[in-house]
């Protein structure tokens, strides 16, 4: 329930994200701190050439141009505030884009830093600088009558005196006040003899009181002077500000929403958990149950190691009136709530089928009936419902062990040597029509021998120095291993070795183990 209403408040999220990019004038790609894209908007397709299954998941480096990737990777290495969580900052660069046909342009990308419930992304603002840099050409090809140029026109010397402006730079210098006026001239005489060693041509963004100016100082070829063009873009500046603080508004909304009915569903996860728990309680009183009638006539130790909160594992036993022990000990399908439900539900068939058939692999038959009709009228919910068991009859007078096995073997520890018997190779359960019968084996015993029965849970848990299955071989090791170690500490020794074993991997399934010690005494 949890997963799904928090899945359903990220769908929204990702809906009012989508829409509100998708309003945006720009081209908007927006990528992870890696660079690898995550999103774009329709504008960004159209001026790329590209669809966007095309491009969600590649890096940005291999979408834009080659000259491109060298500014990037100085930006996001030199530049440490664009992946820095504690700083909002943002960078804008000049460069050449790469059409999915091949053909350069030139763009202007703007990148700023976004967080979205804990995340980091790069809000990449991409526009195309195509009819500016024509406009820019439309400006050098009309310098031969810049008095006629709407904008912005100087001529600096390399030694920063002015040679001339034309009349829409006289007009703007005459609305600025004397401070600013000083500025300006300054800050063009400071670039002017920079850019007097490499001559090379400087765009920037200039800010003048309340407005914005976009300098362009081009050095005139063979020539010891300096072009310069002004263009006010104030009105541009402030809308871009304005989508970023709207950017910004909806990251917050929507993020004091999720965290809203995020603390809604913990507090009815909580009241979930609390029954589970519940069921937990009664699930050990079973188990408890099973271990004190074994306990009642032999050494008996048992593990379990649930993979949630409630086991799918589970044991049975009972003392029959010809004084043999029975235990079932079952290994449902999954893990959880639903495994232990299924166990639940067996608990409550065995005892009446033994008291209907003679043969364990009679009671085994029945028992497989009993749980497909079960579960195909009342949990038949799309899951797989099936059991893994082992039933065993352990006779003291007669020194005898029966079993009956369903994907579950039995072995047998005895003078510091084991032996394995293999039970059916299939299941309490409906697999493809199969219905082939039971059969079960019988085995003497031995003063002091052991019995062993364990769930696939332990020999499927990944880890080791290899991080691999402990698969029957390894198995068989640990159960080898605990010929010289008291009987009474093998259920802690395993328990151990399990989770050295496991180390930091993920717990695959739950892990049980019933071992038995035979005496006749």
């Amino acid at each position: 329930m949890f997963i799904n209403l928090r899945r359903k408040y990220i769908r929204l999220i990702s809906k009012k994200f989508d829409d509100f990019i998708e309003q945006d004038i720009s081209s908007i790609c927006i990528t992870r701190d890696d660079c690898t894209i995550f999103k774009v908007n329709s504008n960004f397709e159209s001026l790329f050439g590209y669809e966007k299954d095309e491009i969600i998941g590649h890096n940005l480096r291999g979408v834009i141009s080659e000259n491109f990737k060298e500014v990037l990777e100085n930006l996001i290495n030199g530049n440490n505030y664009l992946i820095d969580s504690k700083i909002d900052g943002k960078q804008e660069v000049e460069v050449e884009g790469l059409k999915r046909n091949g053909e350069l342009f030139p763009i202007m990308v703007r990148l700023s830093k976004i967080t979205i419930l804990g995340e980091n992304y790069i809000y990449a603002t991409i526009n195309d600088l195509t009819e500016l840099k024509l406009k820019e050409r439309q400006i050098d090809s009309i310098s031969r009558f810049p008095e006629e140029n709407p904008h912005f026109v100087m001529r600096l010397y390399e030694n920063g005196n002015i040679s001339y402006a034309n009349y829409s730079s006289k007009s703007f210098f005459k609305e600025l006040n004397y401070s600013s006026k000083r500025r300006v001239v300054e800050y063009l005489k400071r670039k002017v003899l920079m850019m007097s060693k490499d001559r090379k041509p400087l765009y920037e963004e200039l800010k003048v009181d309340e407005d914005t100016y976009y300098v362009s100082l081009i050095p005139v070829s063979k020539k010891t002077y300096f072009n310069i063009y002004v263009t006010k873009i104030t009105d541009y500046v402030f809308k871009v500000e304005e989508r970023e603080q709207k950017l910004k508004t909806l990251s917050e909304e929507l993020t004091q929403r999720v965290e809203s009915q995020v603390g809604e569903i913990k507090e009815k996860n909580q009241s979930l958990i609390e029954n589970i728990r519940f069921a937990k309680t009664i699930q050990d009183a079973f188990e408890s149950k099973a271990i004190q009638v074994i306990r009642n006539s032999y050494e008996v130790q048992y593990l379990n190691n649930p993979h949630s909160i409630v086991s799918g594992d589970f044991i049975w036993s009972s003392q029959a009136e010809d004084n043999r022990t029975f235990i079932l000990f079952g290994d449902c399908t999954g893990h959880g709530v639903s495994a232990s439900m299924v166990a639940t539900m067996v608990n409550s068939l065995i005892a009446q089928r033994l008291s209907t058939e003679k043969s364990l692999a009679g009671i085994m038959d029945a028992l497989r009936e009993d749980i497909i009709k079960l579960t195909s009228q009342k949990l038949n919910y799309g899951v797989n419902v099936g059991l893994d068991a082992a039933l065993v009859a352990i006779d003291k007078e007669n020194k005898e062990l029966e079993f009956c096995g369903a994907n579950i073997s039995v072995h047998l520890e005895r003078n510091n040597e084991l032996n394995e018997y293999k039970g059916n190779r299939f299941s309490l359960s409906l697999e493809g029509n199969n219905l082939e019968l039971f059969t079960s084996q019988k085995i003497k015993l031995e003063q002091g021998d052991v019995i062993y029965i364990a769930s696939d849970g332990i020999r499927d848990q990944f880890g080791g120095e290899r991080n691999k299955k402990l698969k029957k071989i390894g198995f068989e090791k640990l159960l080898n291993s605990l010929a010289d170690t008291r009987f009474q500490d093998r259920a802690e020794h395993i328990d151990y070795f399990l989770k050295n074993w496991q180390g930091k991997n993920y717990q695959v399934d739950d892990q049980s183990i019933l071992c038995v010690k035979f005496s006749n005494e």
